[in-house]
């Protein structure tokens, strides 16, 4: 018999942009003064939304066992 996995999905931040959605670089725009302009972009992992879906695959499988008959000796207490 095929079984079918199962699956889950969670939500998750995304942790290259931590859920802002956009990714911010800096740029020199002027050596001497130090001045730095910021660019945002979009991030590329979550696509803006800042939020990723985790998609978990459960399987179930049988669990064989061997039993084997054990010979156990009947309880005699300890004489002091």
């Amino acid at each position: 018999m095929e079984r079918k996995p199962k699956y889950k999905y969670d939500i998750i931040i995304c942790d290259i942009c931590e859920g802002m959605g956009t990714q911010s670089h800096e740029e020199m725009t002027c050596y001497h003064k130090r001045e730095y302009d910021y660019t945002y972009s979009l991030c590329w992992k979550c696509e803006g939304s800042g939020m990723l879906k985790k998609k978990v695959t459960i399987e179930y499988e049988p669990h064989k066992t061997n039993i084997h008959a054990v010979e156990t000796k009947p309880y005699t207490p300890r004489k002091f």
